[in-house]
């Protein structure tokens, strides 16, 4: 399985200049016997004239549910070039290897979650939950949500 984002322009005005808050990205499954074997994650910030793109600094914040979602978290904002040259994130990219040990013949549900926070001053806690096919990503506060968006697939395991 895998997850995509991207932003279509560098130094995009609605964002939250130099935020450093991390964003969210999460994949749920369902099956309930599919175990995640491996993963990994990647991405880019949007380059200047005089600083090529740099590497996202994309990771698994450690919110794991066995057999049902991992998540991963990153800045919006180059937080290393952000007082001199706003670099925001061009895209990022996450995969997921899950198995089970016999074929099942079931449909089951892929859900991506994308959770944008809305700024550095309220630093939300986030964790991310499944269950069955479904994964939700919760704020604390609640006005930390600046806006969220899903995705979701199926697939026969």
């Amino acid at each position: 399985m895998g997850g995509y984002f991207s932003y279509s322009r560098n130094n995009a005005t609605s964002l939250d200049l130099c935020n450093s808050t991390e964003d969210k990205l999460a994949t749920g499954w369902a099956g309930g016997t599919l175990a995640l074997i491996a993963d990994g994650y990647s991405g880019l910030y949007y380059g200047t004239p005089v600083y090529p793109a740099a590497p996202l600094d994309i990771h698994r914040d450690g919110s794991i549910v066995p057999n049902a979602a991992v998540s991963y978290a990153f800045h919006e904002w180059n937080q290393n070039q952000c007082n001199y040259y706003y670099r925001n994130a061009q895209w990022g990219q996450t995969w997921q290897d899950i198995r089970e040990t016999t074929y099942a013949n079931q449909m089951a549900n892929v859900v991506l979650a994308y959770f944008h926070d809305a700024g550095s001053q309220l630093n939300p806690g986030i964790s991310v939950s499944a269950s069955g096919p479904s994964i939700s990503i919760s704020a604390t506060p609640s006005s930390a949500i600046a806006w969220s968006v899903g995705a979701y697939t199926y697939f026969t395991h």
